[in-house]
């Protein structure tokens, strides 16, 4: 079993208990924020990730993130 079996088990697991859950990949979701925030629409799409009780990513860290998009210290 790997990574993206058990994210995908403990979510699962989740919405049968009745939570509500989102599974996404890290790279979907900076794809999806950063063209929302092109055309204005990033608190929109935020509402996508930030609703659901848990939030569960896969591929985190497959793929580097640039720098414009991490956070500012």
């Amino acid at each position: 079993m790997g990574k993206t079996d058990l994210v995908s088990a403990l979510a699962h697991e989740a919405c049968l208990r009745g939570y509500s859950v989102r599974f996404t990949t890290a790279v979907d979701i900076i794809n999806t924020l950063t063209a929302a925030q092109t055309v204005g629409r990033l608190k929109t799409e935020l509402k996508r990730y930030l609703h659901p009780a848990i939030l569960a990513v896969d591929e985190l860290g497959y793929l580097p993130i640039a720098t414009s998009m991490a956070p500012s210290s």
